[in-house]
């Protein structure tokens, strides 16, 4: 089982994250969790996957993290229309720790994509993912539709992604 300790100083964190690391079991994961006026949590050997304003961790019995599949709820759209402003807000919300695959998948280097989060937003996810998907809007100009972004998501195995781009606003 992990160890959550609460601390209040550095010392006393550098010291919790050695106990837990000698503690916790091998290949389960770790959490460390510090208690001052907010808590801060920081999951190791973890697959984290936010969905809904929920943290989903999961590992299977090998102590190996798997990846939270999420299927659509809806078909898949086929429109040709370029996601709306509303749509690429919700889903810049919801994309979470998956950016990286996505802009892969949206056929960004890894180079221009660490670039853009060193450049523009070290500490602001949220606003890296907007931004990754407004270039590929505009590299791809008539090509960047919602039929497009949603294939991305399904490959993502992000189904929730998906059914965004297959409302209307």
């Amino acid at each position: 089982m992990s160890k959550i300790t609460h601390f209040s100083d550095s010392d006393e964190y550098d010291e919790a994250v050695k106990t837990t690391a000698i503690t916790s079991r091998p290949n389960q994961p770790q959490v460390i969790a510090s208690q001052t006026r907010m808590t801060k949590v920081n999951i190791q050997n973890a697959q984290n996957v936010v969905h809904r304003g929920v943290l989903n961790v999961t590992v299977d019995s090998s102590g190996r993290t798997k990846k939270t599949v999420v299927k659509p709820k809806q078909p898949i759209t086929t429109s040709q229309e370029r996601p709306s402003q509303n749509q690429l807000m919700d889903i810049k919300d919801r994309v979470g720790p998956d950016w990286k695959d996505m802009g892969r998948r949206l056929e960004f280097d890894d180079s221009v994509l660490e670039q853009m989060k060193l450049d523009n937003h070290p500490n602001n996810h949220d606003e890296l993912i907007y931004q990754i998907l407004r270039k590929w809007i505009q590299r791809e100009n008539e090509k960047a539709t919602r039929e497009k972004l949603a294939k991305v998501f399904i490959k993502l195995e992000r189904g929730d992604l998906a059914d965004i781009l297959a409302t209307d606003d």
